[in-house]
């Protein structure tokens, strides 16, 4: 069972986007009478079913200039009811009244919105049914009217224990998703189980797919390296207390009592110090630890102390130092070090645990199991990744490496857990420009879908909404968009029968060119209200000319430039103004004019402005212009009489 979204009819939401229809199958033609309240079905042939290969069910597209609700539309179908309705509160909610409707299997739907009411043709939907609704329903075709079968959230599937409303999940890639993989604020909408099939807003992708994507992934579908720097690196960051301060300083400011001596932590060690003009720099002169070791072990120290000084109370110091002494420490070599750094971890914990009032350090900062692998996981690692005593350095030109993912999986872990906290790690990505970011970041998230499709019990569809994929893209990468959305997922091997839907917001008309009309919805703005928007299907799509394309109104008013508009009508009024110009300043002009023209880049336009020009000069010159003639005529005339004589 593999449910589709197929339309969406929006009566008013509290936006501008009142009384419209959005239709995104070719399976069925769908119709909302607004005036007698009347849902119409009625299913035609699809020629384009298996159009995008095994996986992908249908490709939509929505375009239309900025401000015409394109991004709205997906903030309104890829969002739960909270999210929805904080979005959208410019209008109670018992003021808004919209549906969607999906598509299960033959003639059954599923049909969710706001006020069921809104539809006057199902029959025996139950009178105690919500406001807020989702009802599982078999449609007559011949007398046009949805039967009422049950409640989404309580219809069982066939041969499953799995509820309807768990058969579909949806995911939105917003317009706000992280570009920047670090230092970025991230909505996060958390799950909602309820009525609705479950949506889930995903603005992050996860690091360990990204590093399997760009190392692996993308060579199995591309010939050409994706990257315009061969030096493009990920890096991981033990921030440490990156400040201006000395290790001393550092120091005097803890009083932890880690090691019985404070003056053998090592996270404050680096190999350049950076220190305020009049404080003095500070010199590592230990070389006893590798630079593995020593960035193991200051992570460590770094989550200890930071806990300390972020959390534990003054008045709990001497009690938690008192258990933290009991701890084993004699021996100073690498795994006694590591041994007994866990073991405080474990401690902490263990103290935190018995206090009231440490609720959010219990649940949200560390938890020693999760760091306990990450340490033996860092272990694992080569000694050549670690650069320095703080920074792992991965090229991310060389071949993929499982041990690499598998730190990156246990990151991923943690800053799903944890990010309401500053990570331990700092995860970089350098040396790619605002295309290759947004690329990789694109085409690594759809692992998410992938890993949520193979992990979910139940799921049969995944309905993903991305908004304007290609907004950094250079024109080529635009042009084979689609193409590289398709060979992803043949390329990608999938254990269960899950299909793929697609709703994409775009400029780019390249990537209308390869989607057929039928799946293509334009929005514009009604000229007359100058503030309604207006939706309909395109005249344009599969294989359509660029230049149709882009001079359609949904795109752009010109297929040039606007300033390039003016020189062209500028060029014109020149030629047309030639006899005006005293005779002495003709040729002058003349060639002024042609110096621009040979400039044009497009072919047809220059041709018809030299055409033009030449035609205003025979008629300023007529008798220069014979006289040029008959000598073109004599040069022609001697060339040939050379060739007689020769042969």
């Amino acid at each position: 069972m593999n449910p589709k979204l197929i339309y969406l009819y929006i009566h008013t939401i509290g936006r501008t986007l009142d009384q419209q229809e959005f239709c995104f199958t070719n399976d069925f033609k769908i119709k909302f009478l607004k005036n007698e309240k009347k849902l119409i079905i009625e299913p035609k042939y699809n020629p384009y079913i298996g159009l995008w290969g095994d996986h992908i069910e249908n490709i939509n597209l929505i375009v239309g200039k900025n401000g015409t609700g394109k991004t709205t539309i997906l903030d309104f179908l890829g969002s739960n009811r909270s999210r929805r309705n904080r979005i959208f509160d410019q209008q109670p909610i018992q003021d808004q009244k919209w549906f969607a409707v999906y598509h299960i299997n033959d003639n059954n739907f599923v049909i969710e919105g706001y006020d069921s009411d809104l539809i006057n043709n199902l029959r025996k939907v139950p009178h105690n049914t919500s406001y807020s609704y989702s009802v599982y329903i078999n449609y007559d075709y011949k007398n046009q009217q949805g039967i009422y079968l049950d409640y989404t959230q309580l219809r069982n599937t066939p041969n499953s224990e799995t509820t309807l409303e768990k058969k579909m999940v949806t995911l939105y890639f917003s317009n706000n998703r992280a570009r920047n993989w670090y230092d970025t604020t991230i909505e996060h909408q958390t799950q909602e189980y309820g009525i609705e099939f479950t949506k889930l807003l995903l603005n992050q992708p996860q690091y360990s797919n990204i590093y399997k994507f760009v190392t692996e992934e993308y060579s199995k579908w591309q010939h050409e390296h994706p990257f315009t720097e061969l030096n493009c690196t990920l890096t991981l960051v033990d921030p440490s207390f990156e400040d201006a301060w000395g290790k001393n300083e550092k120091l005097e400011r803890i009083t932890l009592e880690l090691y019985r001596s404070k003056d053998k932590i090592l996270t404050f060690d680096v190999e350049n110090e950076i220190s305020l003009p009049g404080l003095k720099k500070e010199k590592n002169t230990d070389k006893k630890w590798s630079k593995k070791q020593r960035f193991i072990i200051s992570y460590l120290e770094n989550i200890i102390i930071k806990t300390w000084l972020e959390f534990i109370k003054k008045e709990d110091e001497i009690k938690f130092n008192t258990e933290i002494k009991k701890i084993d420490f004699k021996v100073d070599d690498f795994n006694n070090r590591i041994n007994y750094l866990l073991e405080i971890i474990k401690t902490i914990e263990s103290l935190i645990k018995k206090e009231d009032d440490y609720p959010l350090v219990d649940e949200f900062l560390f938890n020693p199991s999760i760091i306990k692998d990450f340490v033996n996981l860092l272990k694992a690692l080569k000694d050549k990744y670690f650069s320095s005593y703080h920074t792992i350095t991965i090229s991310l030109t060389d071949k993929f490496q499982e041990d690499i993912r598998n730190v990156l999986i246990n990151l991923d872990v943690l800053n799903h857990k944890y990010w309401g906290f500053d990570r331990d790690i700092d995860i970089k990505f350098k040396h790619l420009s605002t295309g290759e970011i947004e690329f990789i970041n694109g085409f690594s998230t759809l692992f998410t879908a992938i890993d949520i499709a193979l992990n979910e019990k139940g799921i049969g569809s995944i309905l993903i909404l991305i908004d304007e994929p290609d907004a950094s893209f250079h024109p080529e990468w635009s042009r084979k968009y689609i193409q590289n959305l398709v060979t992803f997922f043949e390329n990608t091997h999938f254990d269960k029968n899950i299909k793929y839907q697609f709703i994409i917001t775009t400029h780019s008309p390249f990537i209308v060119s390869d989607i057929p009309k039928e799946h293509i919805t334009c929005m514009t703005i009604d000229t007359d209200s100058h503030s309604k928007r207006v939706t309909k299907k395109a005249e344009f799509g599969l294989m359509s000319n660029f230049y149709d394309i882009l001079k359609n109104d949904f795109f752009i008013n010109s297929p040039i430039g606007e300033y390039a508009k003016i020189i062209f009508k500028k060029l014109i009024e020149d030629i047309n103004s030639l006899p005006l110009i005293n005779e002495e300043k003709q040729q002058d002009e003349i060639k002024r004019i042609e110096g621009i023209i040979i400039t044009i880049g497009e072919e047809i336009l220059q041709k018809k402005l030299l055409q033009l020009l030449q035609n205003r000069k025979e008629s300023l010159f007529p008798m220069n212009n014979k006289d040029k003639r008959i000598e073109e005529l004599e040069k022609e005339l001697a060339i040939l009489k050379m060739e007689r004589d020769y042969l």
